[in-house]
């Protein structure tokens, strides 16, 4: 087992739980305890998932010269996620609202600020990189540059990224992403096609060796090229939904966890599973992640 590195968003989320959509107007609403605020963005809740679970992890990204940014750097901390590599080069930190219903639907407010014009600093890549086994690199624009600094460590060190709503394999943003990585994880929820057809036409393009769409309630499919493999591993209820956000990073988190212990994909993907199917028991994208203690004693009742 080696340390993990992570580049992506970290942000102030703020969650609102309206019951039901669309929403009637009310000038004032007092709900109670729905409405929550946290730390969250891709990055971050992938780091936070895989430090929960056991792992070393060196986590990259660009926050604001701002009170969210000294919040989001007292998050780290509190999480025992290592800051060197979270440069606060902007003037405001990225923030983000999320409403969701009791149907589980949801409609997310990213405001980026001007991150998207952002560059991150290639020499802070190049030592982290060094030290780490593995790499996660979000499909966040300031991650784009990397991808060509990743590729020099090809041999030695694996690459995952979760491109998380795509068309089909060319999309414009994301297929950069796609053809650098080895593992390329992706929502089914905005295809074109069926998650089969896109995974097969994935690693027949790029090569790309293990491919996983998330099905949400479905549960995921799973494709690994080299075995010539393709299945659908159904979704485990584990406890009531309160709230899908996060979900897939949850997924994808657990996987690399246990891929770059094990080399095993086919265990990697049930338990991986099992834990997105707890997570979604939690409100908030970074809530309700278990330890890997909990994670296997939850995979003795349920996995068989």
């Amino acid at each position: 087992m080696g340390k993990i590195l992570v580049g992506g968003l970290v942000n102030v989320e703020t969650a609102v739980n309206v019951k039901e959509f669309p929403i009637k107007y009310i000038p004032v609403d007092y709900p109670g305890f729905d409405v929550t605020t946290e730390v969250s963005g891709g990055g971050y809740n992938v780091a936070k998932a895989l430090t929960t679970l056991g792992d070393n992890v060196d986590f990259m990204s660009i926050i604001g010269n701002d009170p969210m940014g000294r919040i989001i750097r007292d998050k780290l901390k509190m999480d025992m996620i290592y800051d060197k590599f979270v440069t606060n080069v902007m003037k405001q930190s990225v923030n983000s609202v999320v409403l969701f219903d009791n149907e589980c639907q949801r409609r997310t407010f990213c405001d980026l600020k001007d991150l998207q014009s952002m560059t991150y600093p290639t020499e802070y890549f190049e030592h982290a990189a060094r030290e780490c086994t593995f790499i996660i690199l979000c499909n966040t624009e300031f991650c784009r540059p990397l991808l060509a600094a990743a590729a020099k460590y090809k041999k030695e060190k694996l690459l995952a990224t979760d491109v998380q709503t795509i068309t089909d394999i060319d999309d414009e943003y994301n297929k950069d992403f796609i053809a650098a990585a080895d593992i390329v994880f992706f929502s089914h929820e905005n295809l074109t096609d069926t998650p089969e057809a896109t995974a097969q036409a994935m690693m027949d393009k790029y090569g790309t060796s293990i491919v996983v769409c998330g099905l949400g309630k479905e549960g995921a499919l799973l494709a690994v090229k080299d075995d010539n493999y393709m299945e659908r591993i159904p979704a485990i209820d584990v406890r009531p939904v309160i709230n899908t956000v996060g979900a897939g990073e949850a997924l994808f988190s657990c996987f690399c966890h246990l891929y770059n212990r094990t080399k095993d994909p086919y265990t990697a993907i049930k338990k991986a599973v099992l834990y997105a199917g707890y997570k979604v028991g939690a409100s908030g994208a970074s809530a309700g992640l278990m330890d890997e203690r909990d994670l296997n004693a939850l995979a003795e009742q349920y996995i068989k």
